[in-house]
């Protein structure tokens, strides 16, 4: 795979270019071969396993940038190159081969990806057994490998409950699972997931955590949001293939357990999963539930209500957060994060619970009990939200 020299190497270049005087000689890089690489998580709660089969970049082929990452079309629209019609099988401890099915743009999804529908075999995974994955593409490439499921049986619930960030602490912990080389556990967070490999069977988070995946350190829990906390046991490829490291100038480092290919074959079996409706203590006048006063309500009225809170304060602003609910036709509730300047409001308003997804920005200005403004491109139309409640 061809790297490109960026950043600090091509800045140490320079300089050593200016230093020295040096008139450079020509290097001729040879084009590298293109590589299969396939993606694939066995997940028995799922109906659904993919299998994701697509060519590393080798400057053959124009990659077209497609704007934001839409994760039911997930190789082209991350700038991957997906192949197609591929013979894409897994065979299971008792012999039964299952075929996946490519996703196309009728189905809704995105070519290089391959779907098994275990409903639709007749079939349920079975845990502690030994799969089988083989890839055949087009042009004769054949990536096999092999995993065992950790012998567990997956969760059967999902709960939901309260939690103030501002005095409670997240404990989870689980019975150990045989055949599981570590465990995982992945809390969805607005601005980055924080996602870890754990070799005990418990877990602490205080509510006031800093998210040490976010680059910038920012809250791990946020009010208003409902945030998913999710344990899973795993297996070695997946587990080396997450703790190893791509090195971007050599491409060395990767562990990778595939035949004919690079990239996982793994399995992994949800322990638990719970959502925290996450809170805080209310000590801001701004904070509280707002209710939309200004109606009709039509096709571009985003948020009939919400609830704010102050999440961090400083120096040149707040920062804001919480949760929104759409119009009666919609009934969603998504989270929105935000800045506050003197009486001056923006919030985004997001999808999926993620900064990734803003659907829309509200502009406003704080007037007593109200926050009057609009949304960008609403046409110039003043929207209303009043203060519910003390």
């Amino acid at each position: 795979m061809v790297n490109v020299v960026r950043g600090r190497a091509a800045a140490l270049l320079l300089a050593v270019v200016v230093i020295s005087g040096c008139r450079l000689g020509e290097l001729v890089i040879p084009r590298a071969e293109s590589l299969i690489v396939v993606q694939s998580v066995l997940d028995p709660s799922a109906n659904d396993q993919l299998v994701l089969v697509e060519h590393t970049l080798t400057g053959d082929t124009t990659v077209v940038d497609q704007g934001r990452y839409d994760p039911t079309n997930p190789i082209a629209t991350d700038n991957g190159v997906p192949v197609s019609g591929a013979d894409v099988t897994i065979a299971d401890p008792n012999g039964v081969v299952l075929r996946g099915v490519e996703d196309t743009a009728s189905t809704g999804g995105g070519t290089g990806v391959y779907r098994i529908s275990l409903a639709a075999a007749g079939v349920a995974l079975i845990p502690g057994g030994v799969y089988t994955l083989r890839v055949h593409t087009p042009t004769g490439e054949v990536v096999t490998g092999r995993t065992r499921i950790p012998k567990q049986h997956p969760s059967t619930g999902d709960s939901t409950h309260l939690f103030n960030r501002d005095h409670d602490t997240l404990r989870v912990s689980w019975s150990p699972t045989p055949d599981a080389r570590a465990y995982t556990v992945l809390v969805q967070s607005p601005n980055q997931e924080l996602y870890s490999f754990l070799d005990s069977e418990t877990v602490h988070f205080p509510g006031l955590i800093r998210n040490v995946e976010d680059e910038d350190l920012r809250a791990l829990f946020y009010p208003g949001f409902l945030q998913v906390v999710t344990v899973a046991a795993v297996d070695t490829n997946l587990y080396d293939y997450y703790r190893s490291y791509n090195d971007p100038f050599t491409g060395s480092g990767l562990i990778n357990h595939l035949d004919g290919g690079i990239g996982l074959f793994g399995s992994a079996v949800v322990l638990s999963s719970q959502t925290l409706d996450v809170t805080a203590d209310e000590h801001d006048p701004i904070e509280g539930t707002y209710r939309l006063a200004t109606f009709p309500v039509t096709s571009t009225t985003r948020a009939t209500q919400f609830t704010l809170y102050v999440e961090s304060s400083g120096a040149g602003g707040d920062a804001l957060s919480g949760t929104y609910v759409g119009p009666a036709a919609d009934n969603i509730r998504e989270g929105f994060v935000g800045t506050r300047s003197g009486a001056a409001v923006v919030l985004q308003l997001l999808a999926q619970n993620s900064t990734a997804h803003t659907v829309a920005t509200f502009r406003g200005t704080v007037r007593n009990d109200s926050i009057i403004g609009g949304y960008q491109g609403g046409n110039g139309a003043t929207v209303v939200f009043v203060r519910s409640g003390p």
